[in-house]
């Protein structure tokens, strides 16, 4: 059993989460609309669709982050700025949030992405649990939740 501190997530790091996954998917959505807004830019077509992909290509990208801002730091997302408490275990993991008790299964983790930061173990496509590696009390700890939860998972 591995005892974890209490940590919390914050808004800025699960806005940076959010962001970065889908930027992991969509990059190449990003490019592409960015290279076609260069080339009207610097093109001596001024019709309305080639503005319009100079706009668009331009201001795309903000609105989507703007956007997911909004939403990492919405109000309706407080349950998942509570401190909490985790206990791994050799099956399952335990996690105690304000009074809020809940357990899971490591056969129910579809997916791990670890990161120098922290774990994410995906419970769906994009629902997932987030555990900073600063939350284990040494390296010896993530070493063996390392192996726990590969065997299991």
């Amino acid at each position: 059993m591995i005892e974890i501190n209490s940590f919390r997530l914050t808004p800025n790091i699960y806005f940076g989460i959010i962001v970065k996954r889908y930027l992991q998917k969509s990059w190449w959505l990003y490019v592409l609309c960015l290279l076609f807004s260069l080339y009207f830019l610097f093109s001596t077509d001024r019709s309305s669709f080639a503005v319009f992909m100079i706009i668009f290509g331009i201001i795309y990208l903000p609105s989507v982050l703007i956007y997911y801002f909004f939403w990492a730091t919405s109000s309706k997302n407080n349950t998942l700025f509570l401190d909490r408490n985790l206990t791994l275990e050799s099956e399952k993991l335990s996690m105690n949030a304000d009074g809020i008790y809940s357990e899971l299964a490591y056969k129910h983790v579809q997916k791990i992405v670890e990161t120098s930061d922290y774990f994410l173990l995906y419970v769906a496509k994009s629902q997932f649990v987030y555990i900073p590696k600063s939350a284990f009390v040494d390296a010896a700890d993530i070493e063996k939740f390392k192996r726990i939860i590969e065997q299991e998972a």
